[in-house]
């Protein structure tokens, strides 16, 4: 039986005791009901994990002792999503939850032409990506970042490659563009999904003159999650043979 994961940002990478957070001694003791002597596995969501072992425990606060933290290397491929958040907020928490179940490395919320205006949660939002990163048994946190303009997203340095999803005129399918391909090339690569709307002529043109992929996702009209999904899904399996 595979270990629980508790989430610790501030994990030492030495060994030696350790009280856990409110929230994971709460966890840990309330709710999986671990007693002393039980083991765990603690990671600070930037690539450390450290196996733990519970040596006291009450209600409110739980005291470990930590084994030397191990140092997980980043992925040599990395896959991010920018997308236009949709409205309806359970929509959204549910793609937030499963992209980092799938190892999305970032998040980008996008504004563009076409978003509708939301309310922004970025503290329960990243209670999300901490919930799903552990129950994935992950160790990498995805970095979260809100309210970016379509064009300085677009334009923006660091991604080796970026693929835009859109509607208008003829597009390549992803999957093609992925087959004629022997392997991705490292470093991030991203995937952008316009709002529902879909991205505006003139977003499609800025990404036109920077050279970027203009793909397709499938014979039918998906809703943003869904085409969020399914190209995350096409380019993670892709990296996993990159490795």
């Amino acid at each position: 039986m595979s270990l629980p994961y508790f989430y610790e940002p501030d994990l030492p990478l030495v060994g030696g005791t350790w009280p856990l957070s409110e929230a994971s001694a709460k966890h840990a003791v309330q709710v999986l009901r671990l007693r002393k002597g039980d083991q765990m596995m603690l990671t600070n969501g930037q690539g450390s994990k450290a196996l733990a072992e519970l040596v006291s425990a009450d209600k409110k606060s739980a005291v470990v002792a930590l084994h030397p933290a191990a140092s997980i290397p980043l992925p040599a491929v990395q896959i991010s999503l920018a997308l236009a958040p949709v409205k309806h907020p359970a929509r959204l928490e549910w793609l937030l939850e499963k992209a980092t179940e799938m190892g999305v490395s970032r998040i980008v919320f996008l504004h563009t032409d076409h978003t509708e205006k939301s309310s922004q949660k970025k503290e329960r939002w990243e209670q999300i990506l901490v919930s799903a990163m552990l129950q994935s048994q992950q160790v990498f946190k995805p970095e979260l970042v809100l309210q970016v303009p379509f064009e300085q997203a677009i334009r923006a340095e660091g991604p080796v490659q970026k693929y835009l999803a859109h509607c208008a005129g003829p597009v390549k399918p992803l999957v093609e563009i992925l087959m004629s391909q022997p392997k991705l090339e490292k470093g991030e690569h991203q995937l952008f999904i316009g709002p529902e709307g879909d991205f505006s002529a003139k977003e499609i043109a800025w990404a036109q003159a920077k050279g970027v992929y203009e793909i397709g996702l499938g014979p039918t009209r998906l809703r943003t999650e869904t085409a969020a999904l399914v190209g995350l899904a096409l380019l993670l399996q892709k990296s996993f043979t990159c490795a």
